[in-house]
């Protein structure tokens, strides 16, 4: 029955514990891995409060389940390959990269700057990716999102990165239902969902490496544990919805 906030749950561990580790440019797979299932473990039971045990909201879950995995399956051959660092999503993607290679950002390329003083009117500009008299790529905002897209790289190339926004926008649909069933009940709160993953900027925003999509996981997730938290007045719900609000 608590299968969608379970998994928003888990994607909001794998946010925390993969930018945790690319600030400190440890992001590896043999630290993630263990790491994040003694996290899995230790909070397992943070979540937030059921929503109910009949047999409607077991069935209402199955189906948004459902809907989220077919929507991931239906955008995967609409997924883009955005990957010149000129623009937000290109970015993040070299960046993401970068970290699946090294553990973190930013990114040093010194050795690319060295490479273009050889060869005559090559310019090497990092523009607003870069600062004066350094040779790294830096990122705009946190490392989170490119630590979430290193593990599609661990596991598929350029490939398996470009299909995480997509993982990541149908976990949105669960979080939008998990919330909308708190209010609306187990059905109608499936509509919600259905619309939102119809939308333009939703289907655009999941197609491509932004951060957007990320952001939306978590303020949704957030604004779940603020409703339980109201209900059960438990300390821990309003830890983790302020913590998920401010990431």
């Amino acid at each position: 029955i608590g299968l969608p906030d379970r998994i928003v749950y888990i994607a909001c561990a794998i946010f925390a514990v993969a930018g945790t580790l690319a600030a400190f440019r440890i992001m590896f797979w043999w630290l993630f891995v263990p790491l994040l299932a003694i996290v899995l473990v230790f909070t397992w039971r943070f979540v937030p409060q059921s929503v109910g045990t009949s047999i409607r909201h077991f069935r209402g879950s199955i189906v948004a389940v459902l809907l989220a995995i077919v929507w991931f399956a239906v955008q995967i051959p609409l997924a883009s390959q955005y990957l010149v660092p000129i623009r937000d999503p290109g970015i993040y993607a070299v960046v993401g990269a970068g970290i699946a290679h090294t553990g973190g950002s930013p990114i040093d390329i010194s050795q690319a700057f060295h490479l273009a003083k050889t060869v005559a009117g090559l310019n090497a500009n990092l523009g607003p990716f870069g600062s004066y008299g350094t040779d790294s790529i830096r990122l705009q905002g946190s490392n989170g999102v490119p630590a979430v897209l290193a593990i599609g790289f661990w596991l598929g190339g350029v490939q398996g990165e470009i299909l995480i926004p997509l993982l990541i926008g149908a976990v949105g649909l669960l979080a939008l239902y998990g919330l909308s069933r708190r209010f609306m009940g187990p059905y109608w709160s499936l509509l919600p969902s259905m619309l939102i993953g119809l939308a333009m900027p939703y289907l655009y925003f999941s197609r491509t490496t932004y951060t957007e999509m990320m952001a939306l996981v978590l303020l949704v997730a957030s604004a779940g544990w603020i409703v339980s938290a109201f209900n059960t007045k438990r300390v821990s719900d309003f830890v983790i919805a302020g913590a998920l609000a401010g990431a």
